[in-house]
C-alpha cells in the first residue's frame, strides 16, 4: 500500500510482500522511473539495462556520470538525490516511524541530465539483523567499484564514532577493494563526504574534514595491504572532498539553495568544484555498463571475506583480543629493564634466550585463558599476539645489533691504532687491515647470533654491511694517511740525499754541474722510485694507475727540493762569483800572485772576470730538464750592461728560472764593480812598489849606518839576533830577487835560452822555499802599503791617476754618470798603453 506527495513517493514498510504487494512495487517503480538493480535478497536483476533502452541513455556512449550514495539507514539519502536530480527514490514517512526503506540498490536516471544515480540499503538497520554487515560490506563494495563518485551521507553528530561513521565498514571495503579490483586499474575513485545538519558555529567544516581525512588515514595504515601495495597510500586511490548541508526542516530554504550548490557540482561542466572528471572515468561503454555491473556483483559475492562470523566465533574474538591485550601488558612489564639498558646503551646479556623464555611464559598464560574459545579464532589471535611480541623483540635486537656494531667499529679503531702505533710506515698495510677485518666480522656475528631469538631466522645482514661501511671510511683514511706518510719520508729521504750528494756539486760548479746534477738526481730517483713501487704494490695492493700517481708526486717533490737547494745557492752566487774571481786573478797555485806589468795585471783580470762570469750563466736557468741547455746568457764584458741579452723562454720555462732578467742585470753591474776596485787595487801596489824601488837615494844608507851604529853592534854581539835578522834578511832579498828575474823572464828583450832557464829555477824553488816567501811577501806587502801610504802620499798619488787615467777628480762633479761608463774608462787601450810605457 502506497501514498503519494508532489516531491517524494513515499512507501509503508511491510515486512513481506504478497503478489499483489509486489506487483504495486513494481508499478511504483515505473512510475518513479527507477529500477531495483540488486533486490534485499542479493540477487542481481539485470533490469539495468531495461532502464538504460527505456530512457535513451543507451546510446551516450562514455559520456554520462555515475555517483552511488552510501550511509547510515534515514539518513536522508534518497531525500537528497531526489533533490538534487529529480529522481523519485522511495522516501520515509517520519510520521510512520523510522524503517528501512531502500532495499538492495536501486538507480535511477537524473531527470534533465546524463548521470545514473545509484541509491544503496542503509547501514546499521535493524531490518538485517544479525547478517546485516555481510549485506552491507557488498553492496558498499560494489558501489565503491563502480561509481566515479561515491557520496558518504553521514549526520555531523556521528563523526568522531567507529561504528556510526561507518568506518568499520570503510575499513573492510577499503581492503577488499585493494584485493579484487584495484590491480589493473589506473583510475580513481572520488569520495565526497556530505556532513548533514551541519552546525558551522560550533563545528567549522575545516575542523570536521581535517578529523575525518585523519580517520581515513588511520583506517587505510590498518587495513592488510597485498604486497605491491604494500608502501602505497589512501591517496593513490581516492580523492577525497568535503561539503555540509543544514537541517532540512528547521533551515529548509538554506538546506535547498546548499543542495542547488552541490548539484552545479555534478552538471556545471565550468564550476570550478566539478566532480566528474576524466580521472574517476571507468572507461566503461554505457551499453555494456550492465554486464559490467553484473561480472562486479559476481565476484563479490563469490568472496567469502565478505560474510559474517558467528556470534561464538564474534565472542571469542572479542575475548580472545581482550585477553590477548592483558597478557602483551605483561610482556611489556617483563622488557621493561631492557629498555632502560637499550636507552643506556647496554648490552642485554643472553638476550635470545630471555626472551623466548617471557613469550613462551606470556603465550601459556594466554592459552589456558582461551582454551574454551573458538579454537581457530583463538589460535588467530595467538599468532597476532606472538608476531606483536616478536615484532618487539626485534626491535630491541635490532637496537642490540647498532650497539654491538658500535662496539665491533671502536674494537677495529683500537686495533687499528695499536697497528699504526709506532708512528712508521705499515709496509703490510692491506694484509694487516685484512686480519684486522676478519676478527671485526667474528666480533660482530658471535655477538649477532648469540643475541638472535632461538628459532628466528633474524637477519643481521644490512647491520654488517653497514659496519663494513664504516670500517670502509676508516681504512680509507688510514690509507691516505699511510700513504701521505710514506710520501712524506721518502721526501726527506729525497732531501738528504740531494744535501750529500748535488750540494757539492753546487758550492763547487763546474761547466757540466747541470749533467752531474741530473745524474745524481736520477740515481736518487731510482732508488726512491724502486722502494716505493715495492711497497705500494705489495703492501697496499696499489694500482697501477695509483702507483704511477705516486712516481709522478715524488717526481715532482724531487724537482721542488732540488730547485729549492739550487734557489738558494742562486741567492749567494755574487759570493761565488767574486770568491772565484779573487781565486783566480789574486792567487795562482795558491801562492799569492806578484804581479810584474800593468798588461800581465790586465789580462789576468780579463781572464778571471769572463771565468767568474760563467757562473752567472750557470745559475740563471735551472736545467734539471735536458731541453733547458740550450738557452744561455750572451755574457761578452765588452758590450754595454744596459743591453744585456735574456734568452727568450715560453711560459712553462720561465717558471724554471733562478735568476730573472733584472736581478741578472744587478748581479752583473755590482760584480763588475767589486772586480774593478780590485783591478784598480793592483794596479796601485804594482805602482807603488815600483815608485818604492825608484825614489831610495843612495846617501841614506850611510846616514843609516852613522845612526844605527850602536844597534848595529849590539846585534852582532848577539848570535841568536844575528842570525834571526840574516833569515829575515835573506827572505827579503829572495822576494826581491824573484820578482826581478821574473820581470827580466817576461820581458821581450830578455834572452829566450837564459829565460827558459831561470824560468825552471824559479818554479823549482818556489817548490821549497813557498813557506818562507809567502810569509816574506806578506810581510814586504804590508811594509810597502805603509810606505806607499806616506812617502808616495804626494806625487805618488798623482802619477797613479795620470797613469790609470781613472777621473777621480772628475766624479765630484760627474756623479750621474753611469756605472758601466766608468768601468768602461778603466779598460780604454788609452789607459793600458799609458801603464805599459810607464
Amino acid at each position: 500500500m502506497s501514498t503519494h506527495n508532489d516531491d517524494d513517493l513515499v512507501v509503508v514498510q511491510k515486512s513481506d510482500y504478497s503478489e499483489s504487494e509486489a506487483e504495486e512495487r513494481r508499478k511504483i517503480f515505473a512510475e518513479g522511473n527507477f529500477v531495483q538493480l540488486i533486490d534485499e535478497n542479493g540477487t542481481y536483476t539485470n533490469d539495468l539495462q531495461n532502464l538504460l533502452v527505456d530512457t535513451g541513455f543507451i546510446k551516450n556512449g562514455l559520456d554520462y556520470g555515475l555517483l552511488a550514495v552510501f550511509g547510515p539507514q534515514s539518513s536522508g539519502k534518497s531525500t537528497l538525490l531526489n533533490a538534487m536530480f529529480q529522481t523519485k527514490f522511495p522516501t520515509m514517512q517520519a510520521n510512520s516511524g523510522r524503517y528501512q526503506v531502500t532495499k538492495g540498490i536501486c538507480a535511477s536516471k537524473s531527470k534533465e541530465h546524463d548521470i545514473l544515480v545509484m541509491d544503496l540499503e542503509g547501514t546499521d538497520s535493524k531490518e538485517r539483523g544479525e547478517e546485516n554487515m555481510s549485506f552491507e560490506r557488498k553492496i558498499s563494495l560494489f558501489a565503491l567499484s563502480i561509481a566515479e563518485v561515491l557520496l558518504v551521507n553521514m549526520w555531523q553528530n556521528d563523526i568522531g564514532r567507529f561504528q556510526a561513521s561507518n568506518y568499520s565498514l570503510l575499513k573492510t571495503v577499503f581492503e577488499l577493494n585493494l584485493q579484487l579490483f584495484q590491480k589493473d586499474r589506473t583510475s580513481k575513485t572520488l569520495l565526497l563526504f556530505v556532513i548533514r545538519d551541519h552546525i558551522a558555529e560550533t563545528s567549522p567544516l575545516s575542523v570536521l574534514r581535517k578529523q575525518i581525512q585523519e580517520d581515513v588515514d588511520k583506517i587505510w595504515t590498518s587495513i592488510i595491504k597485498p604486497p605491491e601495495f604494500k608502501d602505497s597510500s589512501v591517496m593513490n586511490f581516492f580523492d577525497f572532498k568535503f561539503t555540509s548541508l543544514p537541517h532540512k526542516v528547521l533551515q529548509e530554504k538554506e538546506w535547498y539553495e546548499r543542495v542547488s550548490q552541490l548539484r552545479n557540482r555534478f552538471v556545471d561542466k565550468n564550476n570550478e568544484e566539478f566532480v566528474f572528471l576524466d580521472q574517476y572515468k571507468k572507461s566503461v561503454p554505457i551499453d555494456g555498463l550492465n554486464h559490467f555491473a553484473s561480472s562486479v556483483w559476481d565476484v563479490i559475492i563469490s568472496n567469502k571475506d565478505l560474510d559474517l562470523p558467528t556470534q561464538k566465533e564474534m565472542l571469542a574474538m572479542y575475548r580472545c583480543g581482550e585477553i590477548a591485550k592483558e597478557v602483551f601488558e605483561q610482556f611489556n612489564v617483563a622488557t621493561e629493564e631492557w629498555q632502560k639498558k637499550i636507552k643506556n646503551k647496554q648490552i642485554i646479556t643472553r638476550f635470545g634466550e630471555n626472551a623466548k623464555k617471557i613469550v613462551d611464559a606470556v603465550l601459556a598464560d594466554y592459552d589456558s585463558q582461551t582454551s574454551l574459545y573458538v579454537k581457530d579464532v583463538a589460535a588467530k589471535r595467538r599468532e597476532e599476539l606472538e608476531s606483536k611480541m616478536k615484532s618487539e623483540l626485534l626491535l630491541y635486537y635490532n637496537s642490540q645489533l647498532d650497539l654491538i656494531r658500535h662496539n665491533a667499529l671502536e674494537f677495529f679503531q683500537k686495533l687499528l691504532t695499536a697497528a699504526t702505533a709506532k708512528g712508521g710506515i705499515l709496509t703490510d698495510f692491506t694484509d694487516a687491515i685484512n686480519l684486522i677485518r676478519s676478527k671485526i666480522d667474528e666480533f660482530f656475528i658471535d655477538g649477532a647470533k648469540n643475541t638472535m631469538y632461538p628459532g628466528e631466522n633474524w637477519n643481521f645482514q644490512t647491520q654488517l654491511d653497514t659496519l663494513h661501511e664504516e670500517v670502509n671510511r676508516f681504512v680509507s683514511q688510514a690509507r691516505k694517511d699511510q700513504l701521505q706518510m710514506l710520501l712524506s719520508d721518502e721526501t726527506q729521504t729525497i732531501t738528504e740525499s740531494v744535501q750529500s750528494n748535488i750540494s757539492p756539486l753546487l758550492h763547487h760548479p763546474t761547466p757540466d754541474m747541470w749533467i752531474h746534477i741530473r745524474e745524481q738526481l736520477q740515481t736518487i730517483l731510482r732508488d726512491v722510485e724502486d722502494y716505493l713501487t715495492n711497497t705500494l704494490k705489495k703492501g697496499f695492493e696499489s694500482s697501477d694507475a695509483e702507483l704511477q700517481e705516486y712516481k709522478e708526486k715524488i717526481r715532482r717533490n724531487a724537482n721542488q727540493v732540488v730547485y729549492a737547494k739550487i734557489k738558494d745557492s742562486a741567492n749567494h752566487l755574487s759570493l761565488k762569483m767574486y770568491k772565484k774571481f779573487e781565486d783566480g786573478f789574486r792567487f795562482e797555485n795558491g801562492v799569492p800572485k806578484v804581479f810584474r806589468s800593468i798588461e800581465e795585471i790586465t789580462n789576468r783580470y780579463q781572464t778571471s772576470l769572463n771565468h767568474s762570469l760563467q757562473l752567472l750563466d750557470l745559475f740563471f736557468l735551472c736545467r734539471i730538464e735536458p731541453s733547458m741547455d740550450d738557452h744561455h746568457l750572451d755574457l761578452n764584458v765588452d758590450i754595454d750592461i744596459e743591453g744585456l741579452p735574456f734568452p727568450e723562454l715560453d711560459p712553462q720555462q720561465q717558471e724554471l728560472i733562478l735568476l730573472n732578467q733584472e736581478s741578472c742585470l744587478r748581479l752583473f753591474e755590482n760584480f763588475s764593480l767589486k772586480c774593478q776596485s780590485s783591478l784598480k787595487d793592483a794596479q796601485t801596489n804594482f805602482l807603488a812598489q815600483q815608485a818604492r824601488r825608484a825614489n831610495i837615494p843612495m846617501w841614506i844608507f850611510p846616514i843609516l849606518l852613522v845612526l844605527g851604529w850602536n844597534e848595529f853592534m849590539y846585534i852582532l854581539s848577539r848570535p841568536l839576533l844575528l842570525i834571526v835578522l840574516l833569515l829575515l834578511g835573506l827572505v827579503f832579498f829572495w822576494t826581491y830577487l824573484r820578482s826581478e828575474l821574473y820581470q827580466y823572464v817576461d820581458s821581450p828583450d830578455a834572452n829566450a835560452t837564459l829565460a827558459l832557464a831561470l824560468r825552471f829555477v824559479l818554479s823549482y824553488a818556489d817548490k821549497f822555499l813557498t813557506p818562507a816567501v809567502l810569509m816574506g811577501n806578506r810581510a814586504v806587502g804590508s811594509a810597502a802599503a805603509q810606505v806607499s801610504g806616506g812617502a808616495v802620499g804626494g806625487v805618488g798619488q798623482e802619477q797613479d791617476v795620470e797613469l790609470l787615467d781613472i777621473p777621480q777628480a772628475k766624479r765630484a762633479g760627474s756623479e750621474n754618470e753611469s756605472a758601466h761608463k766608468r768601468r768602461n774608462n778603466a779598460f780604454s787601450p788609452k789607459v793600458l798603453a799609458a801603464d805599459q810605457k810607464k
